[in-house]
């Protein structure tokens, strides 16, 4: 048990100071975060090569290449880099 009571008013300065440390820390772990990401994503445009589309959509030679085919295989492409 207490000996002497707590100033409220302390108290709550306490609290807020405690809550203000944690949102700093959680802000400077988002900020790392970011520059994790940001430094990923340079690795991987550093390393894009070009590639042709025609021959790795393995299509027939009266077929085009559609607006899907593009997509599909710039991502395909962009995991094959990221592993």
């Amino acid at each position: 048990m207490l000996k002497e009571a707590i100033n409220p008013a302390t108290l709550a300065n306490a609290v807020g100071s405690l809550v203000n440390k944690a949102k700093s820390l959680n802000t400077e772990k988002a900020k790392q975060k970011q520059v994790l990401h940001a430094e990923i994503l340079d690795q991987l445009k550093a390393n894009i090569k070009p590639v042709n589309f025609s021959e790795l959509a393995e299509l027939e030679e009266d077929e085009k290449l559609n607006n899907s085919h593009f997509q599909i295989i710039v991502v395909e492409q962009v995991l094959i880099l990221a592993e």
